[in-house]
């Protein structure tokens, strides 16, 4: 049996994006994981935003997040690439995504 190429890439499942990036509410920088494991980082999450994830996959945010009433959980790239400084333990998700206070 012989398949024309598209029809292949056409059968194939639609990539997941758990622990990817997404955008939650209020424009802030999110990744999708469990709405459990969000809730139970402190997070909060927000539908619609990891749309090929199962149900339970949403896009978790968490601010503050330093303990002293400031910072924001982000991708270490960017909090970076701002000039502040990542904090690791703080934020649900992936490993580089962390706390981002400036100093």
């Amino acid at each position: 049996m012989h398949f024309h190429p598209l029809v292949l890439i056409t059968l194939l499942p639609t990539a997941l994006a758990v622990n990817g990036r997404c955008i939650g509410s209020g424009n802030l920088d999110g990744v999708c994981i469990s709405t459990s494991s969000c809730t139970a980082g402190g997070g909060r999450y927000v539908s619609g935003k990891c749309p090929n994830d199962p149900a339970n996959i949403k896009c978790c945010t968490k601010t503050p997040c330093d303990g002293f009433g400031e910072g924001a959980c982000t991708w270490t790239d960017i909090c970076r690439a701002s000039g502040a400084s990542p904090i690791p333990g703080k934020c649900p998700g992936p490993t580089n995504f962390q706390c981002c206070v400036f100093p």
